[in-house]
């Protein structure tokens, strides 16, 4: 087969599925018969016209992208792997069109954010004119269904997986704590800022629970986008750190006692696969998709702070249950398979193709 996979602009900083099309074309070029093709756009030269990013970007999506696809060669399958660049169905030449779609936050939470999103709208009708699609979770393909009306059957769950350096390897601890200049001593838990349905003020709420009770403990977070003043009792107790690559973030889980991810919707939730795949115990919330993710035992309810607070403090003080929820974590991550993943694409090309 002859596959050519449509990325995202970097300068659209998609990063998570820019890194899952990496990630399978990647796999597929495992299989002898494929022949793979990646496409990822370039700003052209009119972007520079626009002196706004937003409008260089839309510009650059909507009316660029689509011109440029439409000069590329005609393969088997094209598959576009971001659901906001359906719109370019009408330009795709090939036999047969997939696409991935992995969350629809912005309409899910269109009347909280005050906003409406007409230009994923755009894209969303154009989907049901592709062959098939690819969701990354139940809860995206019921998502789907609810907003675009289209039917099931053109539908199939394939979960993502994560790279593989996201293990359970030994690392030098000494030395990472040293490049993050992280303190050794403290226990450490590491949460995520990145957005705000990532929820970090409900992890701030916990961490501040969590001090009076047990002080000896610092917050990693990742991102930065909390812009609520912090009270300096909790500030000195906060690093907020960058990685720069999927290397330094695995380093960072495993310097970590535990993940708290109390997020109010997930497409999929891949930091808790992430965390899970490198043995360390994950606190998520009970929400869309990480009800399909994470085992039962790693699920909580936002409404029960003294009970995750509690199981917090109990897995930094007992360590047997600490190092039993690390097994639970590394039990649940085995049931992602890296070696099914590209297996259940290629079968799913082969199936839209007729070649089974």
């Amino acid at each position: 087969m002859k596959i050519k996979y449509f990325f995202n602009y970097k300068e659209d900083l998609r990063i998570s599925m820019n890194l899952l099309g990496i990630l399978l074309a990647n796999n597929l070029k495992k299989f002898k018969k494929n022949t793979i093709f990646i496409f990822i756009p370039k700003l052209s030269f009119f972007s520079y016209i626009f002196i706004n990013n937003l409008w260089k970007m839309r510009f650059e999506r909507y009316i660029s992208y689509p011109i440029k696809v439409l000069f590329t060669n005609k393969v088997d399958i094209a598959h576009v792997i971001d659901h906001q660049y359906a719109h370019l169905i009408d330009f795709l030449s090939a036999k047969k069109k997939i696409i991935t779609i992995n969350d629809l936050i912005p309409l899910v939470y269109e009347k909280k954010l005050k906003k409406n999103p007409l230009l994923l709208k755009y894209s969303l009708f154009r989907m049901k004119k592709f062959d098939h699609i690819i969701a990354i979770s139940e809860q995206s393909k019921k998502d789907l269904i609810k907003y675009t009306k289209i039917k099931t059957k053109k539908i199939t769950v394939i979960y993502p997986v994560v790279e593989k350096v996201f293990n359970l390897e030994d690392i030098n601890n000494k030395k990472v704590l040293k490049k993050f200049k992280l303190p050794k001593q403290p226990k450490k838990i590491i949460v995520y800022d990145t957005i705000f349905y990532k929820n970090f003020e409900y992890s701030l709420q916990i961490f501040s629970k969590i001090l009076k009770k047990y002080p000896d403990i610092i917050l990693i977070k990742i991102g930065n986008s909390y812009n609520k003043k912090i009270e300096n009792r909790l500030k000195v107790k906060i690093y907020n750190l960058r990685p720069v690559n999927r290397v330094e973030m695995s380093n960072l889980y495993k310097c970590c006692d535990l993940l708290l991810f109390p997020s109010l919707y997930e497409g999929f939730g891949m930091p808790c696969l992430e965390a899970m795949s490198c043995g360390i115990p994950v606190i998520g919330s009970n929400r869309a998709s990480l009800r399909e993710l994470l085992s039962v035992r790693s699920q909580f309810s936002l409404n029960d702070d003294l009970k995750i607070v509690n199981h917090i403090i109990k897995l930094l003080t007992n360590k047997n249950y600490l190092e039993k929820h690390k097994k639970i974590s590394v039990s649940q991550s085995m049931k992602f398979k890296r070696e099914d993943y590209p297996i259940n694409v290629n079968n799913l090309y082969k199936k839209v193709l007729k070649l089974n």
